[in-house]
């Protein structure tokens, strides 16, 4: 569990999108921060090998970041039906957004812990 401890990132919840549509445009007048919060974890580079998961089109592996966490620091990633942001940090100078998350906590053979994979949010398709 050590592991999981080795960096602290500060993650940018936004409140629902849902809130801020403008039907006169048709557009969302943008995000409303709701919360921040730290969280300790492992940050490693994204190893396409190493999982299942396939990047949005124009998304390099140098574009993403994996984070491993404790199963407390559940990461939100961004959903169409609730219409619910994905949570930002800021890791490097750069703004990366939540993409996949899994929970690996309910795994007897396996470190309970939380894996996320975040993309740079210039690139993420907002």
């Amino acid at each position: 569990m050590r592991l999981l401890q080795t960096h602290t990132l500060t993650l940018t919840r936004y409140l629902d999108k849902g809130q801020q549509y403008d039907p006169a445009t048709g557009k969302y007048s943008g995000d409303v921060v709701g919360t921040t919060l730290d969280i300790t974890c492992s940050v490693q580079p994204f190893r396409q090998g190493n999982s299942q998961v396939k990047l949005p089109e124009g998304v390099t592996p140098q574009d993403s970041i994996t984070v491993y966490t404790a199963p407390s620091n559940v990461i939100q990633t961004s959903s169409q039906f609730t219409k619910v942001p994905a949570d930002t940090t800021v890791y490097k100078g750069l703004v990366y957004e939540a993409f996949h998350a899994e929970d690996w906590s309910g795994y007897p053979l396996q470190t309970s812990n939380y894996k996320a994979i975040f993309i740079r949010r210039d690139l993420a398709g907002n």
